[in-house]
C-alpha cells in the first residue's frame, strides 16, 4: 500500500495522509485518512467493582461524555505509559500495575488510530481532576446503564467495557 502525505497541519499529534487503492474495474483512488499515533485508555477498577471515569465536554460533538481516562500516545511513549500518564493527569489517580486487555481500531474508514485498553486493579492517589473534567468512581453496572440511556456514547468506553467483561469471563472459566 502506497502512502502519500496529503496535507500537513501544525500539530504534533496528527497528520492527514492518503493511500492509493484500487476500486472495482481497476479504478485507482486516493483515500485520505487521519494518521494517528494511537490512544491509550485505562480502566481503574477497585475491589468492589467501581470504575474510575471522567465526564468532560467534547466540542467536536457539542456534548458532555462519560469516558474512561485516556488520550493520545506521545512520540516515543509506550501505550502503557500513556495510559498511566493520562489517568494521572485527568484524575489524580496513579495506576500502579497495568495489563493490556485488548486493542481496537476506532474508525477504519477515516483513521488508522489504534486504541490500547489497559486495566489497573491497584492504584494510589485521590481524585484531583484537570480543569474542565469531572472524575468520579461509579459501579460498572451503573456505568453500563448510564451509557445505554444516552443518545450517543463514547465507542472506546463501550469497547473497553466489552473487553473487560470478556476478560472476566476468561478468568472465571
Amino acid at each position: 500500500m502506497q502512502r502519500k502525505r496529503l496535507i500537513t497541519q501544525p500539530s504534533d499529534e496528527f497528520l492527514i495522509s492518503a493511500v492509493h487503492c484500487m476500486k472495482e474495474k481497476g479504478a485507482r483512488i486516493l483515500l485520505p485518512f487521519l494518521d494517528h499515533p494511537g490512544t491509550a485508555v485505562c480502566i481503574c477498577m477497585d475491589k468492589i467493582g467501581n470504575v474510575l471515569v471522567v465526564q468532560q465536554y467534547r466540542p467536536v460533538i457539542d456534548s458532555m461524555l462519560i469516558e474512561f481516562p485516556g488520550g493520545v500516545i506521545k512520540p516515543g511513549e509506550s501505550s502503557k505509559n500513556a495510559a498511566r500518564r493520562e489517568t494521572l493527569e485527568e484524575t489524580g489517580i496513579r495506576p500502579l500495575r497495568l495489563a493490556c486487555i485488548g486493542t481496537c481500531l476506532s474508525s477504519v474508514g477515516l483513521t488508522n488510530e489504534r486504541i490500547h485498553v489497559f486495566i489497573a486493579r491497584s492504584f494510589t492517589g485521590v481524585i484531583q481532576a484537570e480543569s474542565g473534567i469531572h472524575a468520579f468512581w461509579i459501579p460498572l453496572q451503573e456505568l453500563i446503564e448510564v451509557i445505554l440511556t444516552q443518545d450517543a456514547f463514547d465507542a472506546k468506553t463501550a469497547v473497553s467495557i466489552w473487553l473487560l467483561q470478556r476478560q472476566s469471563e476468561k478468568v472465571s472459566r
